[in-house]
């Protein structure tokens, strides 16, 4: 469903302003009948005859129920708007041990000599992908479904929560795995939902396959499937030494400094912010950075720097 936009106005401000809504709609109604008593009033003060006293009560009375019935078609065109605003949904994969969110990086073996293919390797012994969907919107995603197909790797084995199938009977097809929340299901306005984990263990790059691909589907309820293409880094052993000791130095952080973006300086206390979009953080800061309320500032988290114009924060202590 399309979204309607009303210039200067935005939906999410729209439907901030229930509670005074509730106050107004009475308001409006009690003045529209004051209103026309008061001209009734002042009507039958008129040198009229009784007939044309009425007739004008008539006009009155024709007058505040046109304004009435403006008044009540702006009220059900704002619910209208409110009620039929599609949720935007995005997801977030993410492996542990290497890669950054929605950037994943497999360390792959040697390639099968019967078959061709190269088995992803686990660097631990427990490293599912980690899968999220975060609304990014003010609008609550009701009955949300992810597909993920995965493009020129498979081997995705039977495992609670998901759903895994393949496209056509095929060794080297595209397999996929979908996960469906249900009719009572739903994601609020600018919240995140962790998803059951989706192993990967047994899974294999295809024969002649450099770079393979996640495709991950979205739906719900009043939103068009969205779709986005994740690339995987593919890594041997030559090359998957040198990207780990990368990746520790970028997201290495010196002890005992503030960890908002571009300080330095000592880490003395600790808080707790809450951006909107984003999970709750914890995060040691420098005196100056004590009491701030996020604005113009970012924050660091795995590797990407996250803004923080609308951040909730809450002095918990002190750094021991």
């Amino acid at each position: 469903m399309a979204r309607i936009k009303l210039p200067g106005l935005s939906i999410a401000r729209l439907a901030s302003w229930r509670p005074q809504l509730k106050t107004a709609v009475p308001a409006v109604l009690i003045a529209i009948g004051l209103a026309f008593i008061v001209a009734v009033v002042w009507i039958w003060s008129w040198p009229l005859s009784t007939a044309d006293r009425f007739a004008a009560i008539g006009d009155a009375a024709t007058i505040c129920g046109l304004v009435l019935a403006a008044f009540a078609a702006i009220v059900a065109l704002a619910a209208y708007l409110v009620a039929t605003q599609s949720p935007d949904l995005e997801a977030e994969i993410e492996f542990l041990s290497a890669g950054d969110r929605n950037k994943p990086v497999f360390l792959v073996g040697q390639a099968d000599e019967r078959m061709g293919t190269r088995l992803v390797v686990i660097p631990t012994e427990h490293d599912p992908a980690l899968i999220r969907i975060r609304n990014r919107s003010s609008f609550a995603a009701h009955t949300p479904a992810i597909r993920i197909d995965l493009v020129g790797l498979g081997g995705l084995k039977a495992q609670p929560g998901w759903t895994i199938g393949w496209v056509q009977r095929d060794p080297f097809n595209q397999q996929w795995a979908q996960w469906e929340g249900g009719a009572d299901y739903a994601i609020h306005g600018h919240w995140l939902r962790a998803l059951p984990e989706l192993s990967f263990e047994g899974v294999a790059v295809y024969p002649g396959v450099d770079v393979p691909i996640i495709v991950i589907t979205l739906v719900a309820d009043a939103m068009a499937p969205k779709w986005q293409t994740i690339p995987i880094d593919v890594k041997d052993d030559a090359t998957y030494p040198a990207y780990v000791e990368e990746r520790r130095a970028r997201n290495a952080r010196e002890p005992g400094r503030c960890e908002i973006g571009g300080c330095a300086d000592e880490a003395r206390f600790v808080i707790v912010v809450r951006v909107p979009g984003h999970a709750v953080q914890t995060l040691h800061v420098c005196a100056k950075h004590r009491h701030f309320q996020g604005r113009g500032a970012r924050l660091r988290a795995r590797g990407s720097w996250i803004p923080m114009g609308d951040a909730e924060v809450q002095e918990v202590g002190e750094v021991t």
